[in-house]
């Protein structure tokens, strides 16, 4: 590689550099800028004006897809905002509902108002508390004892098994005996030894049965004891015609008892205002609405 001698330059051949070329050098560099320029500003118009077009023809398409509806058997795409098929899901046959059975004429729904008029029928009207202290009614349909008489503690005989008892209470208790290990000790709940439905309510107790040597099995008890009830209660009807037209009164003015009982629960209940059980299960006194 050959240097050019001090004074020239290389230009594909050496040539000498004169005062002349000094000066026309920096002029043809100048007009080269220039024309650059002129250049640039005349393509620059044109790719600003391409680039707002494209960028309104963009936002344009974005408007008409999303308020425009997908053809049939497609969906928009929330993303993208695109239509694209809808994917059809297969239903298992344990998933698929049964065909909608055709409502026969004879099957047809009675009117709502005859089906609420036989609701408000059922519902009793009043709904009265018995036991064997209540106080007396006054102005009622019923007789003025007759909360009293319902109790078992009233002076109303009872027949269970052939003998004869006082009142539903001396029969009741009794019966305990013969699911104990002293059954012998049944005569003296009909045969006059307990005077009243207190004494016989004692001797059935815990306390009388152990003082007497009696275990009651309460197993055989627990069993047999609802069926003593209601047998006792009809009978009690049955013999006393006094109860049976308490029963008419009751029956002809859709009224409910409730034995009123402040410990036991199962036998009797508590009420609420309206007159809804509040606590027990009320079962003297359904034995009553039953019967």
């Amino acid at each position: 590689m050959t240097r050019c001698p001090k004074g020239t330059r290389k230009k594909c051949t050496c040539e000498p550099i004169t005062p002349e070329t000094k000066i026309q050098e920096p002029l043809a560099k100048e007009s080269a800028k220039e024309s650059a320029k002129e250049s640039a500003k005349q393509s620059a118009p044109s790719n600003v004006s391409r680039a707002v077009e494209s960028e309104i023809l963009n936002e344009f398409t974005k408007k008409q897809a999303k308020t425009a509806r997908c053809p049939k058997g497609t969906r928009k795409n929330r993303k993208t905002g695109l239509c694209e098929p809808i994917k059809q899901r297969v239903s298992s046959p344990i998933l698929q509902k049964s065909p909608s059975k055709e409502k026969s004429p004879s099957k047809e729904k009675s009117p709502p108002r005859e089906q609420s008029s036989r609701a408000v029928e059922s519902k009793p009207k009043m709904i009265l508390q018995f036991h064997s202290k209540s106080a007396l009614l006054k102005n009622h349909v019923l007789p003025a004892d007759a909360l009293r008489r319902l109790s078992n503690f009233s002076e109303d005989s009872a027949e269970f098994d052939g003998n004869v008892y006082p009142s539903v209470e001396h029969a009741f208790q009794a019966q305990k005996y013969m699911c104990s290990n002293k059954p012998e000790l049944v005569k003296m709940f009909y045969d006059g030894t307990l005077k009243t439905a207190l004494e016989a309510k004692s001797a059935g107790g815990k306390g009388g049965m152990k003082t007497r040597g009696a275990t009651l099995d309460i197993g055989c008890w627990d069993k047999t004891k609802d069926s003593i009830m209601e047998q006792l209660i009809k009978s009690k009807i049955q013999r006393n015609p006094y109860i049976q037209s308490i029963m008419k009164i009751a029956k002809d003015n859709n009224i409910k008892f409730v034995h009123f009982s402040r410990t036991d629960m199962y036998w009797g209940a508590h009420i609420n205002e309206d007159g809804t059980i509040k606590k027990g299960l009320n079962k003297l006194g359904e034995l009553y609405s039953s019967v």
